[in-house]
């Protein structure tokens, strides 16, 4: 304190007697920016991680799509619509209720080979 009571430095702003701002020790809580730089690195890390999970998850779902509607008939690369709103759902119900080209071709076999060969359905108890 001050001559006549004044308080001054740090105290003056606080307000409270013997306390200068600093942590016990007289050390402030960070010595360099190296702390920072170590956040920042595994954040980045944590974030191309992130990125090649949700990459991979992407592909997969792409590669299946692709297959699902390749073995239906129609063109593979009609699969990736299921990453497009609203088209999704509408190919979705194109390949839930239209016939499917490969059904089409199965008929078309049939009725040139004569349905007299061809395997009967399994009975249904």
């Amino acid at each position: 304190m001050g001559s006549g009571g004044e308080r001054t430095g740090a105290n003056a702003v606080t307000g409270l007697s013997g306390w200068d701002g600093m942590p016990e020790g007289g050390h402030t809580v960070r010595q360099s920016g190296i702390e920072d730089l170590i956040g920042a690195g595994v954040g980045i890390g944590v974030f191309v991680v992130w990125l090649a999970f949700v990459l991979g998850v992407a592909l997969l779902i792409a590669f299946v799509a692709w297959r699902i509607t390749a073995k239906t008939g129609y063109p593979g690369v009609m699969g990736l619509l299921y990453f497009v709103p609203i088209a999704n759902l509408v190919l979705l119900c194109v390949l839930a209720f239209s016939q499917w080209p490969i059904e089409r071709e199965i008929e078309a076999l049939r009725a040139v080979r004569g349905r007299s060969d061809a395997p009967s359905p399994p009975e249904r108890f």
